[in-house]
């Protein structure tokens, strides 16, 4: 965490709304630069915006994303994600453990 956002670093997304991430594919994921700015992929597409913290909660967008298309399994997951994202997220952070309202994320291992 850096300038105290409990946001800041790179998460991998594990859950959306209770389901889990499929196998066999590269993860969703989010980096939060701790400046206001977020970028990732959503498990298909790529993704990026600015976001703002106030007390508990993420207001994020809006999110710019690239156009490609994805196994219906991947595609459903981002579709959901980028609903998530899209309205202000109470934020639970413990440790290497964040969720983002219905979205579950673990703390990306160290490149």
């Amino acid at each position: 965490m850096t300038g105290g956002d409990p946001l800041a670093g790179a998460w991998v997304v594990v859950a959306v709304g209770g389901t889990p991430v499929p196998e066999g594919g590269e993860p969703p994921s989010l980096v939060f630069d701790g400046a206001g700015r977020v970028s990732g992929s959503g498990g298909v597409n790529r993704l990026a915006g600015p976001y703002a913290v106030d007390g508990d909660v993420l207001t994020a967008g809006p999110l710019m994303t690239t156009r490609m298309a994805g196994p219906p399994g991947w595609n459903d997951l981002e579709v959901r994600l980028l609903a998530a994202l899209e309205r202000p997220l109470r934020i639970t952070a413990g440790g290497d453990r964040l969720t983002l309202g219905d979205v579950d994320l673990v703390r990306a291992p160290a490149a």
